[in-house]
């Protein structure tokens, strides 16, 4: 049997949160929907899917991959325009020889697919529509009777007006189909399976079988519907049992609630390098991603998701809500029932969005004066200090050697550019910028500007760079992070992709310094800052201290000959596409 995921992203719903990603890579619980769906083919014994892609599909291919995490081998389709479900369909129709299953992975459906595949054998027809029942009142804003199929006794869809119809069913967007169906799909035109297939089918006198899932199924049309299937998600999550035990299929619960993180304590689960307050108060079932940081007395929960990169501040309260990636939750506020992405406040229940302009209560960066910045830079200033008190033995020899070799002076000072680790003045803003601040060395030059013997030396195994921990003590630099150029080489670096590296503070070492030698070109180092910031974790940065010894080591064994700098930004684009290819 083939599996066809409907991935197009052309129903324009959830927004505003999917005018950023596609509906598929809406997080659930911090995970993509579309993940949910892989898991279930996985486990039916599903290895061979194909993904049919239209719109923004980069960021849905970039994330399944080959789909080798999940055992399953994916093919993509891609399609030229919107063909709709149908006609998706038809643009796959070659690879179709035999019987397939067509799911939405904009929705969630907690489908027993070997059930499913069951009774569309036992009925042996053509088509198989599944169905979920009816959960409320029909008027329901976001449920219409235009959303509904008509069901008689037998099972069989019917027309809306047909006298056998004896209830109304809802259409998940999920069908077992022979391949005789696709005659019935025209060719490169826009066609959808409710509103065109199955009208047609019905017209010419083929029977549409109903399967009536009984799992949990969440068509996910509305905010209101997305805090739900949150909440159903985290509640399943902390009722059930081993995670390899699947739990009774019913309307209320998911099957295989899979929780990416460990568990911190019963109903609470957290992802990797986060810190959480002491005097946090945390409320069954939470969820918290990956880099989080929670501050004094913040209340989190019930039913409370926090996407990566989230920072709570002191006193703030977060209630049966969702706040997405990279947001920023000040002192002392309120969220209850809300979702929240970076500055946007959204109302789930009417749809209606507030964009926050005051950065204190809400924003999309962390403001440097938060607890979280305060602690990273005590343990980054901890650290230098130790590594000056370590040093310290080193530092009385050489200093009177650079005294006499230089003429009488200790330190020179180099203006650099970069972020620094922490900013001057009130604006926390100032922290994000580029900013220039001058490096502390030792002097290896004598008064005419000479290189000395003993300079020389220092500069070989890079030892007067040692007074640049007393600027990771004055927050110019952090202990960790990018390289901190000169005016000059911040100039050359001008091309969007190098932008990401300003996101992190310059630092005393870094990727940069363990990944490149004395000799290599600016790009070199660029292409390195950049995946530092892209892959940074605090384990990471443990990493590259260890690291850093070995490679300073390496370093200076390396020739004193350098290579020839980069004049302008062309020449590092076009060394960077010919690296590439």
């Amino acid at each position: 049997m083939h599996v066809i995921l409907l991935a197009t992203d052309e129903d324009t719903k959830l927004r505003p949160l999917t005018e950023t990603m596609p509906t598929p890579m809406l997080p659930l619980v911090n995970r993509p929907v579309i993940a949910y769906t892989l898991e279930l083919l996985a486990r039916a014994g599903q290895k061979h899917i194909l993904v049919s892609i239209y719109q923004r599909g980069g960021e849905i291919m970039s994330y399944l991959g080959s789909g080798s995490r999940w055992g399953v081998q994916i093919e993509y389709v891609m399609q030229s325009q919107a063909w709709g479900s149908a006609g998706a369909l038809k643009w796959v129709a070659p690879r179709l020889d035999t019987r397939f299953l067509l799911l939405p992975v904009d929705a969630l459906l907690d489908l027993d697919i070997a059930a499913a595949v069951a009774y569309h054998e036992e009925h042996g027809g053509v088509v198989t529509c599944i169905v979920h029942p009816v959960a409320g009142p029909v008027a329901q804003p976001d449920l219409s009777t235009a959303d509904l199929v008509s069901v008689d006794r037998a099972g069989c869809l019917v027309g809306p007006d047909d006298p056998g119809v004896v209830r109304r069913m809802v259409p998940t967007g999920a069908y077992i189909c022979e391949p005789e169906v696709l005659q019935f799909i025209p060719a490169r035109t826009p066609y959808d399976c409710l509103h065109h297939l199955l009208p047609a089918l019905l017209a010419a006198d083929v029977p549409v079988r109903s399967y009536v899932m009984p799992g949990y199924y969440n068509p996910l049309n509305s905010l209101r519907e997305y805090q739900q299937a949150q909440a159903t998600f985290l509640q399943s999550a902390y009722a059930a049992g081993p995670p390899d035990v699947a739990a009774v299929p019913n309307a209320g619960t998911v099957r295989y609630p899979a929780i990416t993180g460990r568990s911190i304590a019963p109903g609470i689960w957290g992802g990797r390098n986060h810190f959480i307050h002491p005097a946090a108060r945390l409320i069954p079932p939470v969820y918290i991603g990956d880099n989080c940081r929670i501050g004094q007395n913040v209340e989190i929960g019930p039913m409370t998701v926090l996407g990566d990169d989230v920072v709570i501040d002191d006193e703030a309260t977060v209630r049966q809500s969702s706040i997405l990636d990279q947001t920023y939750v000040g002192r002392l506020v309120d969220i209850t029932d809300r979702v929240v992405n970076q500055a946007t406040i959204i109302d789930p229940e009417t749809g209606e969005s507030i964009r926050v302009v005051d950065a204190f209560l809400l924003a999309a960066a962390v403001p440097a004066g938060s607890w979280g910045g305060r602690f990273h830079r005590v343990l980054d200033t901890l650290g230098a200090l130790m590594l000056l008190l370590m040093l310290l033995p080193l530092l009385l020899l050489l200093l009177p050697l650079v005294w006499l070799a230089s003429g009488g002076a200790l330190f020179q000072r180099e203006t650099h550019s970069g972020r620094r680790a922490a900013h001057r003045g009130g604006d926390p803003a100032a922290d994000a910028e580029v900013q220039t601040f001058d490096l502390l060395m030792f002097r290896t030059t004598r008064r005419n500007g000479t290189v000395n013997a003993v300079g020389r030396w220092l500069r070989h195994w890079e030892l007067d760079r040692l007074p640049e921990l007393v600027n990771v003590c004055t927050g110019d630099l952090a202990l960790v992070g990018v390289k901190p150029l000169r005016p000059t080489e911040v100039d050359l670096v001008q091309a969007e992709w190098y932008q990401k590296r300003f996101e992190c503070p310059a630092g005393f070492t870094g990727l940069w310094y363990i990944q490149t030698d004395p000799v290599s070109d600016l790009e070199e180092i660029v292409i390195a800052d950049t995946f530092f910031v892209a892959t940074r974790t605090r384990r990471s940065e443990i990493m590259i201290l260890l690291r850093t010894p070995i490679a300073w080591l390496r370093r200076g064994r390396t020739s004193l000959r350098r290579k020839p700098a980069l004049t302008n930004i062309s020449d590092m684009e076009q060394s960077h596409k010919q690296h590439a290819l």
